[in-house]
């Protein structure tokens, strides 16, 4: 098994500087940050947090509400309950920006691929 630290970002956010104009259409702009630097089981991060927090603080600028999920609070079941809250709280006219900064998780898949996982707080070693 590959441990590896990811970042995700959408390759969008140096787009948001120039989506003002294009705010309008949007009927709600949503944000879940998650940013781990102390987790439980595996190796700690340094800079995971304030990358979140700086990421958040931009989608804020641009009229995004945003949730944070840090460290503790960026357990496995609250990062599913946020994900299904952004779901169920918005409409086919909301844009929706998921940005997670921790470890990820690439595994094999059996016809040759890979497969890559977020990693919460709580996550076990080998699950």
């Amino acid at each position: 098994m590959k441990r590896i630290v990811l970042i995700i970002c959408i390759l969008i956010l140096p787009s948001l500087c120039h989506a003002v104009e294009y705010t309008a259409r949007y009927t709600k702009s949503k944000a879940l940050v998650i940013g781990i630097n102390k987790y439980l089981l595996w190796p700690h991060l340094e800079y995971a947090v304030s990358d979140a927090q700086e990421v958040g603080e931009i989608l804020k600028d641009k009229n995004f509400d945003v949730k944070w999920l840090l460290n503790e609070k960026a357990t496995k079941k609250n990062i599913e309950q946020e994900i299904n809250r952004l779901i169920n709280n918005t409409d086919v006219n909301s844009r929706i920006f998921l940005y997670f900064a921790g470890h990820g998780q690439t595994e094999d898949t059996p016809n040759g691929g890979e497969k890559g996982y977020i990693v919460p707080v709580d996550a076990d070693l080998y699950n």
